[in-house]
Formats: C-alpha cells, sequence, structure tokens
C-alpha cells in the first residue's frame, strides 16, 4: 500500500481480531509488508505528523517499509513520526525469515523514526531498519526489554531549526535492553550514537556496535 501526503496515515487502537495461520508468517494482529508512507512538498498541511500510530497494539510487525519526508527547511514542530507507539509492541524486520527478498525498512528526514512509550514489558524487536537524516532514530521512553540489532543510523547535521544535537537512539526509564551488531554513522560535532538517562536495575546490553565520527558516541 502507498499512503501519500496524510496528516495521520495510520491510527489504530486495541481490538479484537480473527485467527488466521499462514505456512511462512506467524499470527499477528497486525501487519505490514512493502508499505510506502511518504510526505512530500505536495502535502497540505505544514503541522507535525504520524505516518502510524499504534495505541494497545501488540506484536505489529513491519517488513520492508518506508516512512519518509522528503520537504528540507522544516521547523522541529513541523516534522513527523514514523511509528508512534503506546502501551503497544512492534517488530521490524526485512523479510529475509520469511523467504521474502531482504531489504531494510527506511525512516528519512522525521523528527523521530520510532517512537516507543510505555510498552513496559511489551518487548519491542527493532531489526534490520536504516535511519537517514532523523532529529531521532529511536526513541524509547518507559520501554523495557527492547531489542535494537542490525541497524543502520546515518546521523546527519541537525534538521533545519533544531537546537542541539542528533541522536541515533534515546533511551529513557528503559531497562534490561539489548543494542547490538547496529552501525552508527555520525557529523562529528552535532551527533551521538545513544543517549541513556535512568536505565534501572536490570541488566542492559550494548555490544558488537560501531560508532564512527560522533561528537559522544554514548552519552
Amino acid at each position: 500500500s502507498i499512503f501519500t501526503n496524510n496528516l495521520q496515515g495510520v491510527a489504530m487502537q486495541e481490538y479484537s481480531h480473527a485467527q488466521v495461520v499462514s505456512s511462512y508468517i506467524p499470527l499477528r494482529k497486525t501487519y505490514f509488508q512493502n508499505c510506502t508512507f511518504t510526505i512530500n512538498s505536495n502535502a497540505f498541511f505544514s503541522s507535525s505528523f504520524t505516518h502510524v500510530s499504534l495505541i494497545g497494539i501488540q506484536d505489529a510487525a513491519f517488513v520492508s517499509c518506508s516512512f519518509t519526508d522528503t520537504r528540507n527547511n522544516l521547523y522541529l514542530d513541523k516534522l513527523g513520526t514514523g511509528i508512534y507507539a503506546f502501551h503497544s509492541s512492534i517488530e521490524t524486520f526485512d523479510g529475509n525469515d520469511y523467504m521474502f527478498t531482504p531489504v531494510k525498512n527506511l525512516f528519512s528526514g522525521l523528527g523521530t523514526g520510532i517512537s516507543v512509550q510505555c510498552s513496559y514489558e511489551n518487548t519491542s524487536r527493532i531489526l534490520d531498519c536504516r535511519f537517514t537524516n532523523n532529529s531521532v532514530g529511536i526513541h524509547a521512553v518507559n520501554a523495557d526489554y527492547l531489542i535494537c540489532r542490525d541497524n543502520v543510523f546515518e546521523i546527519e547535521h541537525p534538521i533545519y531549526g533544531i537546537v542541539g544535537n542528533t541522536h541515533g537512539i534515546i533511551l529513557e526509564e528503559s531497562t534490561q535492553y539489548t543494542i547490538y551488531n547496529n552501525l552508527f554513522s555520525g557529523v562529528g560535532s552535532y551527533s551521538i550514537g545513544i543517549s541513556f538517562e535512568n536505565s534501572g536495575i536490570h541488566n542492559n546490553m550494548v555490544k558488537r556496535n560501531t560508532f564512527e565520527d560522533h561528537y559522544v558516541a554514548c552519552y
């Protein structure tokens, strides 16, 4: 499916669903494959937007999708979010495990690529994504057990009008997370790879990541 210049592309709240079993794809409530969400210069609005909003949705899967804003010179309050998940859990992957041609999920030109809030013990798995030219790639707040693996973060100069740094990942009030085998590529004086705040009492794992050309790699 193609979603172009929508103030909100998809808005979902908790719902009942029929059980459908596929020989290749596990049972899921919500599944997006090869979907394109984009905002361009023909958009009728100039406010912030959300491509996909999930409230109370568990195990929503995104396979080889793109979430972009191709406009330039926007202030932060006019930028959007790729996926917003509240009391929800998501999984992103490139389709290789299910015999599809592997293509990474793309998040580009956004204020926040993926925002996960208040998921608590509902594990989100963010795999096989490319984040480029966003203010923040992943912002997780109260998102315990988060898994972030095999992603590419191309952290560029601040988007027009942003004061401060650009980030690959921001983790706040989250614990028992696993971040490994990711590439964080920066531009020097503005970019921060991963920012941690109040990580809690449980063990966290950050390993086998590559950080290049950052003001601060891990903060």
